[in-house]
C-alpha cells in the first residue's frame, strides 16, 4: 500500500466527519495500522463520566433537558483536547474523530431544529461556540467526510447494541445525515471560509474490514490528499 512522509513544519490536523454508526472507529483503526499519524479520538470517556454522571447517557434519556449541556460540554472538551495535541511536541499530522464544526452545524443545528434546544440555549451555545473556536484560532487542514446512508447507520448502530445509543431513532440519523450532505456535498448552511476547507468525500457504505480492494483504494486516497495538503 501506499506511503507518505507523515511529519511536518506545520502540524497539519484532519478530520474524519461522518454520522453517528457511519464507520469512524472501524476507519481511524484503518489509518492507525497504516500511518504514523497522532489520532484524537472522541473522549467518551469524558462525557461518560462527568464527576460520575453519565452525560452521554442522561442526553438520549432525555435529549430535551441535556441538549444544550451535552453540546456545550462537548464543544470545550474537544477543543481543550485540540489544543493539548497542538502544543504537543510531534510534529506528525493529526488525524480528528470530528470536529467542533460539526458540533455546530450538524449536531446543535439538528437539536435546535427539533426543539430540544429552545431559543435562548441555542444563542448561548453559540456566542460560547464563538469563544471556543477563537481559542483554537485554526480551521483544520482538511476534511474526510465519510458517506453512508442514514438507513446503513441506524442498522449498524442497532447491532452494536450500545446502552447510550438504544434511543437514537432513523429520523434523527436522517436529520445529522442532511446537514452533512449540505455541508460537504452542497456547501450550504456553513461559513463561506469553511466551505472552501479541501474535502475528501469517501462511501463507507461497504465492509472496511474486509474489502481489501476498498482498503488498498481508500489509503491511496487519502495519502495523496494529505500530499495536496502538505503541498
Amino acid at each position: 500500500m501506499s506511503t507518505i512522509d507523515m511529519t511536518s513544519k506545520s502540524k497539519i490536523t484532519l478530520c474524519i466527519e461522518g454520522n453517528v454508526g457511519v464507520g469512524k472507529s472501524t476507519f481511524l483503526a484503518f489509518l492507525q495500522k497504516h500511518l504514523d499519524v497522532d489520532l484524537l479520538f472522541e473522549p467518551n470517556e469524558l462525557w461518560q463520566d462527568v464527576d460520575g454522571y453519565n452525560l452521554l447517557e442522561q442526553f438520549f434519556l432525555n435529549p430535551t433537558r441535556w441538549a444544550y449541556s451535552f453540546q456545550s460540554y462537548i464543544l470545550c472538551t474537544r477543543v481543550d483536547q485540540l489544543l493539548q495535541e497542538y502544543h504537543a511536541l510531534s510534529d506528525k499530522v493529526c488525524v480528528v474523530e470530528r470536529s467542533i464544526y460539526s458540533g455546530r452545524y450538524c449536531f446543535a443545528q439538528v437539536a435546535r431544529e427539533i426543539g430540544i434546544m429552545d431559543g435562548l440555549e441555542w444563542s448561548l451555545y453559540c456566542k460560547l461556540w464563538d469563544r471556543e473556536e477563537a481559542r483554537v484560532a485554526r480551521l483544520p487542514d482538511g476534511f474526510v467526510y465519510l458517506r453512508t446512508p442514514a438507513s446503513i447507520c441506524y442498522n449498524r448502530i442497532s447491532h452494536r447494541g450500545r446502552f447510550e445509543e438504544k434511543p437514537i431513532t432513523l429520523d434523527y440519523l436522517k436529520r445529522i445525515e442532511q446537514k452533512y450532505e449540505d455541508w460537504f456535498m452542497h456547501k450550504t448552511g456553513i461559513d463561506s471560509v469553511l466551505g472552501a476547507v479541501p474535502t475528501l468525500v469517501l462511501d463507507l457504505s461497504g465492509d472496511l474490514t474486509v474489502d481489501i480492494d476498498m482498503q488498498e483504494h481508500y489509503l491511496k486516497q487519502v495519502t495523496d490528499f494529505l500530499k495536496d495538503i502538505q503541498g
